[in-house]
């Protein structure tokens, strides 16, 4: 759709007179080999060659309708063709299990259209599984636990009593991790077992206290158009690079890792014992904080073994604190270091080259694989990035404090949510780079609450 030159309002250039989108914009959409089922391809093409100025204005209405008419045009003249085709397909399965027609006899279902009288003609097979998609909601769930390439065992995200559900899926289960919430369909396969219908809605953690308040509408379906807005409005944000900048310094972030053979251990473990900046040992690795006394304690530099026994690595996020890093480090280790090699990786062309699957051109930096952060300073760092987050101001908490917040009905939800979202995020990180995830226990554990009861 988003690759003609005519816009969805325009008169259609075929001369028909009708406006372009529910006109020869019905024979873009995708055809049936391209759907989850030859049934939905079936109804889908039964239903715009019988009612296409109907279907065309439920799509508008229905499935786009948080956005504007021109609103649309614009989202399909943005995106990839990659993700236009995503869309099609998410509204493919929204016109067979949802929509709506404007007819003259009054408003009618689609699957009543479809599976009634004069309907197409369909096999049990696809008339069962048309019922079985029609029948069952959109609504949004969580993943507790993901077995990559075979499937999932799913909760409800909404309630808190909800029982686990066993789900047979092959290609959600590579992306999705323990943690992730999403909205989908489940349709049942028998044996107490689910499969999804084919289409999931990436959502964030702190959209479920916008789908509680949907819940509470009492409208059948509140939930599954605020679960189609939310998705729509994030895939029509414009992308554009991440800006990445040190929380501690405001410069750009950059990982440099500067190597080092080191030719007496014992003296420079006596001399960074001496640094009242520094804390850890030989075999985890030391980490240099910016200001040991500051209520917030923002790593310098991580010192971690390396790959050789011999070997340390220096590691930062900025280039300005790995030059200062590198200076303090001479004049602390002496004739006991030889410097052997600066590593750097630009975090921002690295994830546009994961992006386009490209590697970025950047000469004047020279770019090179990361060097592995050992996980216990991973996890140093982390608890100490969060050391007093309990006291702290969080801004998606409306600026109270996690305590604070946790004492009042309305916002203790949203502490939980938070804190899945941290944990969340720490998993698709160590899926995507093959490690362990770090643990958020302490978090729990700071503010009074019991991971395991909600997680």
């Amino acid at each position: 759709m988003g690759q003609s030159k005519a816009g969805r309002n325009d008169p259609c250039p075929c001369g028909s007179g009708r406006k372009y989108k529910h006109c020869c914009l019905a024979d873009q959409r995708p055809r049936p080999s391209q759907l989850p089922s030859s049934g939905a391809g079936i109804a889908i093409d039964w239903l715009w060659e019988n009612h296409p100025s109907a279907v065309g204005a439920a799509i508008d209405r229905g499935f786009f309708g948080v956005f504007g008419p021109q609103q649309i045009e614009e989202l399909f003249g943005s995106i990839p063709a990659d993700l236009t085709e995503v869309i099609e397909h998410t509204m493919n399965e929204w016109l067979l299990a949802e929509a709506v027609l404007e007819l003259e006899a009054g408003r009618i279902r689609t699957a009543d259209l479809f599976l009634g009288p004069g309907g197409p003609r369909l096999d049990v097979a696809q008339r069962e599984w048309l019922l079985t998609l029609a029948s069952w909601p959109l609504t949004v769930y969580e993943v507790v636990e993901s077995r990559p390439g075979e499937g999932m065992v799913l909760k409800s995200a909404l309630s808190a009593r909800s029982p686990r559900l066993e789900v047979r899926e092959r290609l959600a289960s590579e992306q999705l991790v323990r943690g992730s919430v999403f909205g989908g369909r489940l349709l049942p396969i028998g044996d107490e077992r689910w499969e999804l219908s084919g289409i999931v809605y990436p959502l964030e953690h702190l959209d479920l206290d916008i789908l509680r308040r949907a819940v509470r509408r009492k409208r059948p379906t509140a939930v599954s158009e605020t679960i189609r807005d939310l998705w729509l409005q994030r895939v029509a944000q414009p992308f554009s690079p991440p800006n990445l900048v040190s929380a501690a310094t405001g410069e750009p972030m950059l990982m440099v890792t500067d190597l080092y053979r080191i030719t007496d251990w014992p003296g420079l473990v006596r001399a960074l014992a001496k640094e009242p900046d520094v804390e850890g040992d030989r075999d985890d690795g030391w980490i240099r904080f910016i200001d040991p006394e500051a209520e917030i304690l923002r790593p310098r530099v991580a010192l971690n073994p390396g790959a050789e026994p011999d070997q340390l690595e220096l590691f930062a996020h900025t280039l300005g604190l790995a030059d200062e890093s590198r200076d303090w480090f001479r004049k602390v280790a002496g004739v006991r270091a030889r410097f052997l090699d600066r590593r750097i990786v630009d975090p921002v062309s690295e994830f546009l080259s994961q992006r386009e699957g490209s590697q970025a051109d950047h000469p004047a930096r020279p770019v090179s694989p990361p060097l592995e952060v050992s996980q216990e300073f991973l996890q140093k760092a982390i608890e100490a990035h969060y050391h007093h987050w309990a006291d702290q101001d969080v801004p998606a908490l409306d600026g109270l404090t996690p305590r604070e917040a946790l004492a009042t009905r309305t916002m203790r939800q949203r502490v939980i949510d938070l804190l899945k979202m941290y944990e969340h995020k720490e998993l698709e990180a160590a899926h995507r780079e093959g490690r362990e995830s770090a643990s958020y226990e302490f978090l729990w554990k700071s503010v009074g609450l019991s991971r395991g009861r909600y997680i």
